[in-house]
């Protein structure tokens, strides 16, 4: 079908089936989006009819809506996803992966309106294949027969109306406010008449659905039925909105008790597709039922009678057949004949075969290793980080005695010592994969073992605590969510005593204002020493990592929180601080050349190496997890992860091998969420920002692209190129650079913290990249230039001769740092043409206008070739832009640049504010001088070719010398432009068309002129 009939299709009321007009008494709408036109009423009951009867005995088909607006979307998504390389296993698993994501936006059919229109042996034949997905062969009477419930609606509702009921009278009232100590009863807000801060509005997470009345418990519930039965929640994702929202008590009670609430939930959905599979994914996680026609006990898993106490499948069944492999999602044993490596389970779920067998083998192989006690093992192995554990017969002597977890060290027991490497752990997950319940209960008993006397109090640091060091294991961070969903409101009492204990240190440490905004400050852009992990071994060879936390931990949680809280008060202050900070600089040093004053070292914390939990586990780590490569075409868009170290960090990497391939490699700046494969790649997804290559193209750039909108292009990316990302998120920005100064971009972000934010890659084939971790930046450089001796022979009244180089120490290196950034946000507003003399409080740091003019000789051009030559190098040292080829040439003389290491920053300072005092003469002289070459060399048609220059910058957005001469042209002769612009309106055939007559500005407007608009 062309693209013409499809949006002829969308457009018009044609049906998508037979091709023809329908009219509006024969039409209907069956789909869960009634945006698009309707159907024939006929073609929709022979198109269901040909899905239902065309299906076969133990599978149900998910009716979808045949309507060309979904199936274009799909396509196109399919079309995207295509690779261009031959198909491989891994690129069976990106379309694999690709095609899931499609199915989840698939629109369906409603049943309880397509079943009005179609004949009963229609309906009737759904209804059994729904029901022939839960057949089961009773152990008892020996009848096969089917394990649905039915749809009972009332009795459903009425069942969860008094369970919630009774829920919420159980629970206590909301948490009283806990009162401030007498000292701190006064708070800053009120201090200083700032506005409350207010409190986190209510929502349905988990955290706050207990705290909902029963009525709109029930109402959140019924309303998520209709979105699955509507295709907007997949299997898994109603499941686990049940589990850990509405129903959390699922993971850990009984089998009986948890069937008891499970069977009324079945009862509410009224098709029987949905409800089947809805039963299986149940059925996966506890296999323990009783058939309808015996009431007899069996496990649904492995098809026996009888069910295994205190076994597992496994266990009571040895010989089990691993070329049957269990759907992932609802746990239907499988067989695969011919066909590709991608498999298609009958209730929707979309896997790779060969991954799926290879779980499957790493669970028998764990039962191998572990026969006894495996979930405990699973457990433990799980939640622990350790490379040796305790045999799990000895774990829990009593109810609540502490596991006793061994290191890899001399003086850890050898006695009942099981190994532990990466392969278990991956045996592990599969175990638990497949016998969720059961590990979960146990990862909840470990947790409370690991963590008496206070589970909930170590629970809620962990949930909430800001830094990610204190907890690296996986396993562990489930069981405190495990243990969370049974005790929210014990967890949420010790969360709150540990936020106001928390938010109380700064104030109680700092009682004055402004005593506490600067060691805020201090505490948050302080640089650190590196460090070894606690877990090194005293004299080992180990690489250094980056500490980004010398201070105290909880005081420095404070600080965060106090900052997060006052925000703009601390800017003010922060602000007023770093002015002082800059003066007192310049006090010191303030004679000195710029080129000859060095920090001891660098002011920006930096990251040290991936985040192997979050990232892509198919990609290839190596040197410590600081190296990573792509092999080949291994998974979809592979991402990997950093963590942010303070709340102002860099990112450095090096682009070690970069051959031309299929797939894009892109760079920058994150939102926590984003996949770690099948995304767009940073940049060009939602809330990333950064830069990014097609390794595939033949263009000669690459994109600065945010939020999937290109705002800039660079060339495309060598081998050997650093490319870097700081963040700040005290001033909310993200700078993306390539060789320091050969590409700078800023990027602004929203407001977050450095659990909102991370630092993304993804890759090409064959694509490997180095995290650059410079250890030399921490300490003193002994290889820093001295002054050149040719120098210091030139005279002049503006040169300082410099006796020699000068290192500084750390509270200079931040007055150093604070003094540059006050002169980027001078030259800044000098350089706008709104900037007013309150733009800016470091404008009180501008030195004498009248001491640059006489420096200079006094003569009025020679000061402005000067200042010209110095606002370049300057620029270029405070890297606000890159240094220019030319600078670097031995041709240029001494008569043609400016000896920046002969200029003190007082000369600086003092170039700035007569720059700014001469500004509107300056520039003035800069436009007569332009306009003037641009006359000579245009002569009478001057005025056309300014015209035809701005149009063609208004096209294509590139700004050059020739655009800004004709700026100055119009500027200057603007009686001549008029006059230009009238006669080209008055032809017929004008030659610059498109233009607003009404439009009287200079140069002229297209469609819209602002002045109109304002009028």
């Amino acid at each position: 079908m062309s693209e013409m009939e499809t949006d002829r299709i969308e457009n018009e009321n044609v049906c998508p089936i037979c091709m023809d007009c329908v009219t509006p008494a024969d039409g209907v709408n069956l789909c869960s989006d009634k945006s698009h036109g309707p159907s024939c009423r006929a073609c929709m009951v022979a198109y269901i009819e040909n899905q239902v009867k065309s299906s076969f005995h133990g599978t149900c088909p998910l009716i979808s809506c045949p309507n060309s607006a979904h199936t274009r979307a799909i396509n196109n998504r399919r079309k995207d996803s295509t690779p261009e390389s031959n198909t491989s296993a891994a690129s069976s698993r990106d379309e694999s992966s690709e095609t899931e994501n499609v199915l989840k936006k698939r629109k369906i059919l409603v049943f309880e309106e397509w079943k009005t229109i179609v004949p009963n042996t229609v309906q009737q034949k759904y209804t059994s294949l729904a029901h022939s997905l839960l057949s089961f062969l009773c152990g008892g009477c020996h009848s096969l027969k089917s394990l649905d419930v039915g749809y009972d609606r009332d009795s459903a509702t009425f069942y969860f109306h008094n369970y919630f009921r009774e829920k919420s009278s159980e629970t206590v009232s909301a948490l009283a406010p806990i009162p401030l100590p007498p000292q701190v009863a006064k708070s800053d807000s009120e201090e200083l008449n700032l506005p409350a801060v207010p409190n986190e509005t209510t929502s349905t997470t988990v955290e706050s659905f207990f705290t909902l009345p029963a009525e709109a418990k029930a109402a959140l519930l019924l309303s998520d039925v209709k979105l699955f039965c509507c295709g907007e929640l997949t299997v898994d994702e109603y499941f686990t909105s049940l589990t850990t929202k509405y129903f959390p008590e699922l993971k850990s009670i009984g089998d009986q008790a948890a069937w008891d609430i499970f069977i009324y939930v079945l009862k509410l959905l009224p098709d029987p597709e949905r409800r089947a599979n809805l039963h299986l994914r149940y059925l996966r996680d506890r296999p323990r039922m009783k058939t309808a026609c015996c009431s007899r006990e069996h496990c649904f898993r492995c098809q026996t009678k009888d069910f295994h106490e205190g076994k597992s499948c496994m266990e009571s069944t040895e010989t089990l057949d691993h070329s049957i492999v269990p759907c992932p999602s609802c746990g239907l044993r499988l067989t695969k004949g011919d066909g590709c490596n991608s498999f298609t389970c009958p209730c929707g779920k979309q896997f790779s075969w060969s991954a799926e067998k290879e779980n499957a083998d790493r669970c028998q192989q764990f039962y191998s290793s572990f026969p006894a006690n495996t979930s405990t093992t699973c457990s433990v192995i799980l939640c622990t980080n350790y490379t040796k554990i305790q045999h799990p017969s000895n774990l829990y002597p009593g109810k609540r005695s502490n596991a006793v977890l061994f290191d890899d060290d001399n003086n850890a027991p050898t006695r009942n010592v099981l190994p532990v490497n990466t392969s278990v752990v991956l045996q592990a997950k599969a175990w638990q994969q497949r016998n969720r319940v059961e590990v979960s209960r146990e990862m909840r008993h470990l947790f409370e073992s690991v963590h008496w006397p206070s589970p909930s109090q170590c629970c809620a640091t962990i949930s909430t605590h800001l830094h990610s060091e204190y907890v690296r294991e996986e396993g562990m961070l489930e069981a405190a969510e495990i243990w969370k969903a049974e005790h929210a409101k014990e967890v949420e009492r010790c969360a709150s005593q540990n936020a106001f204990a928390t938010q109380s240190l700064m104030e109680t440490f700092y009682p004055d204002i402004t005593e506490r905004c600067v060691a805020a400050f201090k505490m948050l852009n302080a640089p650190h020493a590196p460090f070894k992990p606690p877990n090194s071994k005293s004299g080992g060879s180990g690489r250094l990592h980056y500490c980004p936390f010398a201070t105290d931990r909880h005081l420095l949680d404070s600080a965060r929180l106090w900052v997060e809280r006052h925000r703009e008060v601390y800017l003010r202050h922060a602000e007023a601080f770093e002015i002082n900070c800059a003066k007192q600089f310049l006090r010191l040093y303030g004679s000195r050349s710029p080129l000859y004053t060095r920090a001891t070292y660098s002011f920006t914390h930096c990251v040290s190496e991936w985040d192997r939990s979050t990232s892509n586990a198919d990609l290839t780590y190596s040197q410590e997890n600081t190296t990573v490569e792509r092999v080949g075409s291994i998974s979809c868009y592979p991402a990997a992860f950093c963590n942010l170290v303070s709340d102002h960090c860099t990112f450095k990497v090096m682009l070690k091998s970069a051959p031309k391939s299929s797939n894009w490699i892109t760079f920058g700046l994150a939102r926590k969420g984003m996949a770690s494969s099948s995304s767009d790649g940073v940049g060009r997804t939602n809330n990333t920002w950064g830069l990014s290559d097609d390794r595939s193209s033949s263009t000669s750039h690459s994109l600065l692209v945010a939020n999937g909108q290109e705002m800039s292009n660079f060339r495309k990316l060598r081998v050997g190129d650093v490319l870097s990302a700081t963040v700040s998120l005290l001033e909310n920005y993200c700078d993306i650079s390539v060789n320091d100064n050969e590409l700078q971009y800023r990027f602004n972000i929203p407001p977050g913290t450095m659990k909102d934010y991370c630092f993304a890659m993804t890759f090409a084939n064959d694509h490997r990249v180095t995290i650059i971790y410079d250890d030399s930046n921490l300490t003193n450089s002994n290889n820093s230039p001295t002054a050149d001796k040719n120098d210091q022979k030139i005279g002049g009244n503006n040169i300082i001769p410099q006796p020699q180089f000068v290192t500084l120490n750390s509270d200079q290196s931040r007055m150093m740092s604070a003094l540059k950034k006050q002169l980027k946000l001078i030259i800044a507003a000098i350089n706008s043409e709104k900037s007013t003399d309150n733009d800016s409080n470091a404008m009180q740091l501008l030195g004498d206008a009248f001491a640059w003019q006489q420096s200079c000789g006094g003569d009025h051009d020679e000061a402005i070739r000067c200042y010209n030559v110095l606002a370049n190098e300057v620029e270029v040292l405070l890297n606000m832009r890159r240094k220019s080829p030319s600078s670097n040439s031995e041709n240029s003389g001494n008569e043609e640049k400016c000896q920046l290491s002969m200029l003190s920053w007082n000369n600086i300072l003092d170039a700035l504010s007569w720059y700014r005092q001469h500004k509107e003469q300056i520039l003035m002289e800069r436009d007569l001088a332009m306009a003037n070459h641009f006359y000579m060399v245009h002569g009478d048609d001057a005025s056309f070719f300014a015209a035809m220059n701005l149009v063609e910058y208004h096209t294509h957005k590139v700004e050059s010398d020739e655009q800004m001469a004709s700026l100055a042209y119009m500027k200057i002769f603007e009686s001549d432009m008029q006059q230009w612009y009238e006669y080209n309106a008055s032809l017929e055939d004008p030659l610059i068309p498109n233009l607003n007559k009404r439009c009287r500005c200079v140069p002229r407007h297209g469609k819209k002129c602002p002045r109109e608009v304002r009028s």
